[in-house]
């Protein structure tokens, strides 16, 4: 196989699985996005496409981000982590070496996969509760149903709001501001922000 169709198929496999923006959403908080395209920028730069396609192959990949992205939000010598305090980073260069140094120690630790297993949970312990207080909310407000139905589209069924405005008929910017609007609650009540695929 080409070392371009290594690349395209790591990167195909990143953009189309939900659990490294919600990797970069723990660790990255409001600036999760940044996060996660500052990840997908370092995957892309490095060149020793073989390693890392043998880890993509052998389904370690998600380990191995969830050590890059920790490292790359919590390392004070990280671009990002400076960069997120206002500091100038001049490339991702730093990242790379990241990966250079866990490839060449193969590191994907227990604790990487606690770490990952830690996420994963906190994600599906949030949906969880996000859906529980939907179902009070419509029980208690028949009208929170169609800020329900919103919220879902956008989140669950990644429809942009061009999309929910072609299938249901309301206008986008109505859409994004009820969407919004229930984040917001969900925020002020449950104290979770909801993580979404979109850029």
């Amino acid at each position: 196989m080409k070392q371009q169709d290594k690349i395209q198929e790591i990167a195909k496999h990143i953009v189309t699985e939900e659990r490294y923006l919600d990797i970069c959403n723990t660790y990255g908080g409001e600036y999760k996005e940044d996060l996660y395209q500052e990840f997908i920028i370092t995957i892309m730069s490095y060149k020793k496409i073989d390693k890392l396609y043998d880890i993509y192959k052998r389904k370690e990949l998600p380990y191995f981000a969830c050590t890059i992205i920790k490292t790359m939000a919590t390392s004070n010598t990280s671009p990002f982590y400076k960069k997120i305090r206002g500091f100038s980073a001049s490339s991702s260069e730093y990242n790379v070496n990241i990966l250079d140094t866990l490839l060449e120690e193969d590191t994907l630790t227990v604790d990487t996969e606690k770490d990952l297993q830690q996420v994963l949970t906190t994600i599906s312990d949030n949906l969880i509760k996000i859906d529980k207080w939907m179902t009070k909310k419509v029980k208690k407000d028949a009208y929170f149903f169609y800020n329900r139905e919103l919220f879902d589209m956008y989140y669950y069924q990644n429809l942009t709001y061009k999309d929910i405005e072609k299938l249901t008929g309301i206008k986008s910017v109505s859409a994004f501001h009820n969407v919004k609007s229930t984040v917001n609650m969900i925020q002020e009540e449950l104290g979770i922000t909801p993580v979404t695929l979109h850029n």
